[in-house]
């Protein structure tokens, strides 16, 4: 019925719509921001602060509304948008390929590992997120900290944690094949497992390694 009419609360700047959800943002000149749903005649949820972004989770759900200056909220596509404030204002939200598993980056304060299937479940990470890294073919992913070393973590088993003594530069799979190297800069790499990671030092500083499909042998190549 388009002749019928929802007034809105104020002077609209843009709208943003939420993908697979009955939800869009409405944005305001000079007003926070609202939530509305597009299938109920545009009832409103009304946000505690000024929307930066809008961050699904795949898979799940669920997306998260970063909020500029306050903690952001957790939110379900399905119902009517009942909020799980998070404990700080959001950075960045990382899902962990093929598990229940997404990390939550905080400003200035340690990282959250939370679940899909399970929202209220948190455990602390150990510092303030850098990045992470999924490794393909594995059962880990890489944590990186602002001002920790990093940690490997198991995709089954997140809550436990293989510290990592080092700076690491980088993180790479070996096609075809049930390893990973960890390059640190300056020093040796490492080879480590990718169902277990057991680790063994190589001999010197990692260049490049070349695997051959449909063949158990690879190739690394060191430095000078």
């Amino acid at each position: 019925d388009p002749e019928r009419a929802v007034a809105l609360n104020g002077e609209v700047s843009y709208l943003t719509l939420i993908p697979d959800s009955h939800f869009f943002i409405t944005h305001y000149d000079g007003a926070p921001s609202e939530l509305r749903r597009a299938d109920n005649e545009g009832r409103v949820v009304a946000l505690n602060g000024d929307l930066w972004g809008v961050i699904p989770i795949p898979d799940s759900p669920f997306f998260v509304l970063g909020l500029y200056g306050k903690p952001g909220e957790l939110r379900r596509m399905s119902d009517e948008g009942r909020a799980i404030v998070f404990d700080g204002e959001v950075n960045g939200v990382t899902p962990i390929p093929d598990s229940p598993f997404f990390v939550v980056d905080y400003y200035g304060a340690p990282g959250e590992l939370r679940r899909t299937d399970n929202v209220e479940w948190a455990v602390a990470l150990n510092g303030e997120v850098s990045h992470l890294t999924p490794i393909p073919d594995s059962h880990f992913f890489f944590v990186d900290y602002e001002s920790a070393p990093g940690e490997l973590r198991r995709t089954d088993d997140p809550e436990r944690a293989v510290a990592l003594n080092r700076e690491v530069w980088n993180v790479i799979p070996i096609p075809d094949a049930p390893f990973f190297i960890i390059y640190y800069p300056g020093g040796l790499s490492e080879l480590r497992r990718a169902d277990d990671g057991k680790v063994a030092t190589l001999d010197r500083d990692v260049v490049e390694v070349t695997s051959f499909p449909n063949s158990p042998f690879f190739v690394v190549r060191y430095s000078d």
